[in-house]
């Protein structure tokens, strides 16, 4: 088993290697890491986003309220000591909740703002594409990232709750939803509210200004070259590299290719994760910034999806592994 690590780290630290000497290389030539891909501007105004923040903290008030209910009124998360099956229960509730938000977010914006999928960042036809790039994003950005947070939490502390449940509790169900929690509610939950709904709309807000709040519904070109309803055969990508796509527009030169989405948008998602501590503040920022990045320039969401999981994967893989050692 150790083999098996040592070949991982090997191949992601020669993967990273890779990825940086290919950025390098494209920005002394002026050209972006990864092309500008045309697209409309999202359809939808400050309103959804308000109405999305509106239906996750009602569905998270209604989880603590049932969870209460259930283990007792009396109950105080911070002091309470629960059981395995109860926190089997609370973290599977509160997934639930989490995939149920992002449901009616979808249709939220669907029906209300009359999204597209490609609105929506979904685009089934580079599906593979997709895959390769998030992984891309992962081993590119992966190893600076846990570089840092080990000098950070050398000097500082960090807490992550599901990690301290999972180093007391090993019962293979509480396991499982605690990988569900982390390996599909958060990823897919989390990018679809930070990258596609708040991104997505601090672009548009990038490139229309007040308009935005006033003008729904706008199905303008962010302007790159090409209409954004052209779409490559889906092949011709199948031997290059994520970032060596068909010359466009340079980002810096398209409409609503501001650098400000990017950062608050990211520093928002840290600020999520604040009570984790200042290690977690610092490193998920700049993991974000990337994916944002990614976002941008593609506005897909399914790379934003994969890097996310990435991580977590392997975060929660070395984790086991150290407790199980232990």
């Amino acid at each position: 088993m150790q083999t098996l690590d040592l070949t991982f780290v090997a191949f992601v630290l020669v993967a990273s290697l890779r990825c940086w000497l290919r950025a390098i290389r494209r920005y002394r030539r002026g050209d972006p890491l990864l092309e500008w891909e045309p697209r409309a501007m999202v359809p939808w105004t400050v309103w959804e986003v308000l109405a999305a923040v509106f239906v996750f903290l009602c569905v998270q008030l209604l989880v603590v309220t049932g969870v209460r209910q259930w283990l007792g009124p009396e109950l105080e998360f911070s002091s309470v000591e629960l059981t395995s099956d109860q926190w089997v229960g609370v973290l599977l509730a509160d997934s639930l909740a989490k995939l149920a938000a992002a449901a009616v977010w979808l249709l939220l914006i669907r029906r209300v703002a009359r999204a597209t999928w490609q609105d929506i960042g979904i685009q089934p036809h580079k599906l593979l594409q997709d895959l390769w790039l998030g992984g891309a994003v992962f081993v590119m950005w992966a190893p600076p990232v846990y570089v840092l947070q080990a000098l950070l939490v050398y000097w500082m502390p960090y807490e992550h709750p599901l990690i301290e449940m999972l180093q007391e509790r090993t019962e293979p169900v509480f396991l499982a939803v605690s990988g569900l929690a982390a390996l599909v509610v958060a990823p897919v939950v989390e990018e679809f509210f930070f990258r596609t709904l708040l991104q997505g709309w601090f672009e548009r807000l990038d490139t229309r200004g007040l308009t935005a709040f006033l003008i729904p519904r706008s199905r303008d070109i962010i302007p790159a070259g090409s209409p954004a309803d052209e779409h490559p055969s889906g092949a011709d990508w199948a031997s290059a590299e994520p970032w060596d796509q068909p010359e466009s527009a340079s980002a810096g030169q398209a409409a609503g290719g501001g650098t400000w989405p990017i950062l608050v948008t990211a520093l928002l998602f840290a600020l999520m994760h604040y009570p984790h501590g200042v290690p977690a503040l610092v490193t998920l920022t700049l993991y974000a910034i990337a994916i944002g990045y990614v976002y941008r320039q593609t506005h897909r969401l399914v790379p934003c999806i994969v890097a996310h999981l990435a991580l977590n994967a392997v975060s929660l893989l070395a984790l086991a592994r150290a407790i199980l050692e232990g």
